[in-house]
């Protein structure tokens, strides 16, 4: 029997890799498994239970997100194209959670073809690093958008700038992943120790660590790094600005920057013509009430993401909690579903638009899109 292990920040994997032979001068004898009995048949279906009901919530949430971006063009902003980009690979996750279920209760190993384990645990490992890329480009747009003028943050934020960042949150992941077993660096199996699809620590390879280190690197420090100086400066920034941000004039927008602001040109008594933003109102509109608790609601997205990977990156390093990273990966899981829970709790124009889609009243959805008009027009949806 030959037995390696390794460990790996993403989708929950501690991983190993376990050869059985025969034994006992070749009496066909299995060798029985050095993890065989670490968890209990009830402890397994714990997990099993725990990932099928993520798998479930998160998929029907995700998928609610999805549908209401569709739906209406009133939640069709700049930042809700990051937003539809994170629920995308959250649900892609919580389909591939059936394989991580059928991995927890297994009781001799991987029952089926190890391809299937190496390629989900691998997009599972690229779905959860596409979601932090995703946040921090969250976080890089909240900024621009409270910061900067809204000239500026149209000018920045184009169809073709929208479209480059979403594929680089979905491509660097992607290549991370999949290139350094292409290139003989570590590969993708069952982790029978930790009962997961990962990456596995080549047999004698020795750069089979520096697969997961590569993959930790790329995937985790540059888009936190990038996601908290980018809230700090939010936060500075509205700190400094408080006395504007509760002016109530402001009408509410999810997209501050929805129309251009004129030239400030002036009447004979110095003041703007009527319709035209002086400095002052163009700061008021980018620090509207509306914008500061959207910017809020996408922190705590970014929070619940944080407060899902913590218990799992500190069992990482505590020796003494090995035998609960099964569960701490379930917690990391768990951040796949709790983004729509988020947005219908906090998000005024997501919760609009959730109760109409829940109880089938399409006909009430703000600014329904050109499909939703046509299907109503034909009475398709009409309630």
């Amino acid at each position: 029997m030959e037995l390696v292990s390794n460990a790996s920040p993403f989708g929950g994997v501690l991983t190993s890799s376990n050869t059985s032979g025969n034994a006992s001068g070749g009496m066909g004898l299995l060798v029985e498994s050095e993890y065989a009995g670490r968890f209990t048949y009830g402890e397994r279906i714990v997990l099993a239970v725990a990932m099928s009901i993520i798998a479930v919530v998160g998929s029907v949430g995700n998928g609610l997100v999805i549908l209401s971006v569709a739906l209406s063009r009133k939640l069709r902003t700049a930042t809700n194209v990051y937003v539809v980009s994170l629920s995308t690979t959250d649900l892609l996750t919580c389909l591939c959670l059936p394989w991580h279920v059928l991995g927890a209760v297994s009781i001799d190993g991987w029952p089926i073809g190890m391809w299937i384990c190496s390629a989900f645990g691998g997009l599972t490992i690229i779905f959860v690093g596409s979601s932090i890329i995703t946040l921090a480009f969250i976080a890089v747009n909240r900024l621009f958008l409270i910061t900067q003028p809204s000239t500026r943050y149209r000018t920045l934020y184009t169809r073709k700038m929208l479209l480059v960042t979403t594929l680089v949150a979905w491509l660097l992941p992607f290549v991370t992943v999949t290139l350094p077993p292409l290139l003989g660096v570590g590969k993708l199996g069952y982790d029978e120790k930790y009962l997961r699809c990962g990456p596995v620590q080549t047999s004698g390879g020795p750069l089979s660590n520096p697969y997961d280190m590569i993959v930790s690197a790329v995937l985790y420090p540059i888009p936190m790094l990038v996601i908290v100086v980018s809230y700090v400066k939010i936060f500075l920034y509205i700190k400094h600005h408080t006395k504007t941000i509760l002016t109530p004039n402001i009408a509410p927008s999810d997209h501050s920057s929805s129309s251009y602001p004129k030239s400030p040109t002036a009447n004979n008594n110095g003041t703007p013509h009527p319709g035209t933003l002086s400095p002052v109102n163009s700061t008021r509109r980018r620090l509207s009430r509306r914008q500061v608790e959207i910017t809020k609601n996408l922190f705590y997205v970014v929070c619940a993401f944080v407060l899902c990977l913590t218990p799992y990156s500190v069992g990482l390093m505590i020796p003494a909690a090995d035998h609960f990273t099964p569960y701490a990966g379930v917690i990391l899981l768990l951040n796949s579903c709790v983004n729509p829970v988020i947005y219908a709790a906090k998000h005024p124009y997501f919760r609009t638009v959730f109760v109409c889609i829940v109880t089938l009243k399409f006909s009430k959805i703000p600014e329904p899109s050109s499909f939703l008009r046509y299907a109503l027009s034909r009475d398709d949806f009409s309630k």
